[in-house]
């Protein structure tokens, strides 16, 4: 078991910051949404919302670093970090869901 989870803390400490970055901020974006909608709507509606503005977001920097490509490099492993944490993100907010219904 230690050397299992030495292994995935190896894994983890040699994903890039870069990468990183976009997995937390996306993350915490979504969430972030996800709290200030449903203060105003029910589940549903700032589930979708929070989804919408972490694509959004996640696309317009890639597009963004296309464009300006001074010191900026588009990257797809960019947008796989980032999906990486818009699912994070979706997990905890249906984990949330299912303990609403309970």
């Amino acid at each position: 078991m230690i050397d299992f989870l030495k292994k995935i803390w190896a894994w983890i400490i040699s994903i890039p910051q870069d990468k990183l970055l976009h997995f937390v901020s996306i993350l915490l974006l979504t969430l972030l949404t996800f709290c200030v909608v449903f203060i105003f709507s029910t589940f549903w509606p700032a589930f979708g919302w929070a989804n919408l503005l972490g694509v959004v977001a996640s696309l317009g920097k890639e597009l963004y670093d296309l464009i300006k490509q001074e010191g900026h490099t588009a990257e797809w492993r960019d947008l796989v970090a980032d999906g990486a944490g818009l699912l994070t993100a979706d997990g905890v907010l249906l984990l949330f869901y299912l303990g609403m219904l309970i």
